[in-house]
């Protein structure tokens, strides 16, 4: 049921291919029901996305979180990354404020999210593999390049109904910690 509602491409592709094969029969038959199932399954089919479109899971709220997080920091809006942070999350709030007393940000690009969410927990927890690159200008001209890696896994708990970063382990850690 979860990827029901977190991606239409199944229920597009189910509805072209029943659509596709009403419309082999139809030419074949001749026959007007085929018309008729053509059109319910074309209904069908839209209200499917329309539920997959309207129904936000838990996971989409995460990602939700992280590509507000992202626009935030392309647009170097330190606050805007800390609205997302828990506040007990004091060791993300140090490396954010660090990033930010140093670097002028230009984009922020993730090539894998992996979200998983764990429900059993109290309150709930989730927990995003992430993979990627800051493009950065370095304030002080220490930092050679212009593009720092991401690689490793932020910790949400969802507190008072908004999921928040708690947490984050980094196989590199920018500062060389």
């Amino acid at each position: 049921m979860t990827s029901f509602v977190e991606d239409p491409f199944p229920i597009i592709l189910v509805g072209v291919l029943a659509v596709a094969a009403c419309a082999v029969a139809l030419a074949r038959t001749g026959r007007g029901l085929f018309l008729v199932a053509i059109g319910a399954i074309a209904l069908l089919t839209t209200v499917g996305v329309l539920v997959e479109k309207l129904v936000v899971t838990e996971r989409e709220e995460v990602e939700q979180v992280v590509d507000a997080a992202a626009a935030a920091v392309r647009a170097n809006r330190l606050e805007g990354v800390l609205e997302h942070l828990s506040p007990d999350a004091g060791r993300a709030q140090d490396l954010i404020r660090w990033a930010f007393s140093r670097a002028t940000f230009e984009d922020v690009r993730l090539t894998r999210l992996d979200i998983r969410v764990i429900k059993t927990a109290s309150p709930p927890l989730a927990k995003a593999e992430i993979t990627g690159y800051v493009r950065c200008r370095d304030r002080m001209g220490e930092y050679p390049y212009d593009a720092v890696p991401i690689d490793g896994t932020l910790e949400f708990r969802k507190i008072n109904s908004r999921w928040l970063v708690t947490g984050y382990e980094m196989r590199q850690d920018p500062r060389g910690h």
